[in-house]
């Protein structure tokens, strides 16, 4: 019978989108058709975005899930076989021409944990082309802060709900001024709450709406947000009542917090962030008097301090806390220092029992508070607060982005009092844009030759501008050397006459190697010259008379008539005497 049924029958699986909000699983192993359907109230599958559909068959079973929603599963008979001879081809998106096919795109598809080629397999003229991949898996602009990517048909959106910040990818700082005296309380939960889920704990009863599974962080589920570690998968929580760290709902004895805040100030001492409990338990982030930024636990009866910096951060400029705790372990990045590790001595708890409220600006907690957090209490914190962010608590934004009137509960959990103005505080990013390669002009591709210099280019730049500024040197000198040539004092080789003027009836002095005639005097009507030394040298001729005597008035000093050198005579003797007064007149 069995193979009779075979023979007629072709056993087969099938996935398919029925109506707009149910996808079916129907399949026939054996045992006649059956099917599987999950069924959305809440929107439609045809809606442009991405879904994951999950089909499991086996003897056991047969189950179906859509995104993560509750699996559907069907029991299988006792007397189960499943017999699946595969002989025909497998057939994606239309199994006959005369069914409708099916229009949009698929991607990841898996069969027996085998990932099928579907690109490669995609023909254009049969009305399917490939490059149909997720925008998430290499977005353009990644998602900031945490955000998570929304799939959809053709684009992307960022998803900054569990953040705290706003924007297209999540990149807005949304902040507030303190004034003097501002502060801001945001109930984590009740008392009522507290107590109840003490109970619970201690009765080991789960409490109801605890979903385990992933913890929520940035695009990959079971990562912790801001985790620098390895991340991890935490499985169903074994202890009921304790969620995890970063766990969206009521928050209750924490194993774990990420904090994350930027803020400017110029006033000290302040409490910047507060966590309160319902026992002796808190957190606290504060300004001490000369400035320094300092980090305070309190788990269990065994206190932690940490200095977060050594500088003041009262400078009035921005500074970013980023403060995660992962049982005993702590990492700690303050503005753009490295990132440090510090451990809890096995002394300190590694929960947070019964967190109460969370306070920015100033601590307005009833009951016991500890003294080192009075004593910077006063007078409050002033300045700018943006991006808080306690696990999934965003104070600030929940206040400033709220729709008016808030709802009931929301407005009970959130109070502020004093004056609170939004600002983003200039607050600086911890995230840097990326430019797309096309996008940005200094792209270099990762093939891009890169030669190590190891200092060499350097010293040969050194010499090469030495040498240039050497040659502009001498080219200046040469240049005002050819224009000063010619210019400057005028020299000549020839000798320098001396025309000694002796008034009265002294004589001029003798040039060297020549004898002049005295002046005429008054009295003399006569000139004559001296003789020659030489006896063969001829007698000159005599002078000829001289001329009338001039007017009265200043005679003019008579040209010298140009005479033979006679030889040496006795006056030429007395030279060094007749040099010798004139010196002295």
């Amino acid at each position: 019978m069995g193979g009779s049924y075979y023979q007629w029958c072709r056993p087969y699986v099938r996935v398919e989108l029925n109506t707009s909000r149910d996808v079916v699983f129907a399949f026939d192993v054996g045992n006649g058709d059956e099917n599987l359907t999950v069924h959305s109230d809440d929107f439609e599958f045809n809606d442009d975005e991405w879904h994951l559909v999950r089909a499991e068959i086996n003897v056991k079973q047969a189950r179906l899930r859509v995104d993560h929603r509750p699996w559907v599963v069907r029991p299988m008979p006792l007397q189960t076989y499943i017999w699946l001879e595969y002989d025909q081809p497998l057939y994606v998106g239309s199994a006959e021409l005369k069914r409708r096919p099916f229009v949009g795109c698929l991607r990841a598809m898996r069969l027996n944990g085998v990932t099928l080629n579907l690109e490669g397999r995609a023909n254009a003229s049969e009305g399917t082309s490939p490059n149909c991949t997720g925008h998430c898996t290499h977005p353009r602009f990644p998602c900031f802060h945490g955000g998570r990517c929304v799939e959809r048909y053709s684009y992307y959106t960022c998803d900054c709900d569990l953040t705290a910040f706003d924007g297209p990818y999540c990149n807005h700082d949304i902040g507030g001024f303190f004034e003097p005296g501002t502060w801001m309380r945001y109930n984590l939960q009740s008392a009522l709450r507290s107590a109840a889920r003490e109970f619970s704990h201690m009765l080991s009863r789960p409490v109801p709406g605890y979903e385990p599974g992933y913890i929520p962080g940035y695009d990959t589920p079971g990562y912790v947000p801001g985790y620098h570690g390895p991340g991890y998968r935490l499985p169903d929580y074994p202890q009921p009542g304790r969620p995890v760290p970063g766990y969206r709902g009521p928050v209750y004895n924490i194993t774990g917090e990420e904090v994350s805040f930027s803020f400017s100030t110029h006033s000290a001492p302040a409490v910047l962030l507060y966590v309160s409990s319902f026992v002796r338990d808190y957190m606290a982030v504060l300004i001490k008097e000369d400035g320094t930024l300092q980090l305070r636990y309190q788990l269990g009866t065994s206190p932690y301090v940490y200095q977060l910096t050594t500088r003041p951060v009262t400078d009035g400029q921005p500074h970013s806390v980023n403060i995660t705790r992962v049982y005993r372990n702590l990492f700690i990045q303050v503005d753009y220092f490295p990132l440090t590790e510090q451990k809890f001595s096995l002394l300190v708890d590694s929960q947070l029992d019964s967190p109460k409220a969370l306070y920015l600006g100033r601590v307005m907690e009833t009951g016991v508070i500890d003294p080192e957090i009075q004593r910077y209490n006063t007078p409050g914190f002033s300045g700018c607060l943006s991006g808080v962010r306690f696990n999934n608590v965003a104070p600030l934004k929940t206040h400033f982005r709220t729709p008016r009137p808030m709802t009931a509960e929301l407005a009970e959990a959130l109070r502020v009092q004093g004056e609170l103005s939004e600002s983003n505080c200039g607050a600086m990013p911890r995230l840097v844009s990326e430019v797309p390669p096309e996008l940005d002009p200094w792209y270099l591709p990762p093939d891009f030759p890169y030669y190590h210099d190891d200092g060499w280019v350097a010293i040969l730049l050194g010499f090469l501008v030495a040498f240039l500024l050497l040659g502009l040197v001498g080219m200046l000198v040469l240049f005002y050397l050819q224009n000063h040539r010619y210019k400057g004092s005028y020299h000549t080789n020839e000798p320098k006459a001396t025309h000694d003027y002796h008034p009265g009836s002294k004589p001029p002095l003798p040039t060297s190697g020549t004898a002049r005639a005295p002046a005429p005097t008054p009295a003399s009507t006569q000139v004559q010259a001296p003789a020659s030394a030489s006896a063969s040298a001829p007698a000159p001729a005599p002078a000829p008379a001289p001329a009338p005597a001039p007017a009265p008035g200043p005679a003019p000093a008579p040209a010298p008539a140009p005479a033979p050198a006679p030889a040496p005579g006795p006056r030429d003797q007395n030279l060094p005497q007749i040099l010798e007064e004139s010196r002295s007149e």
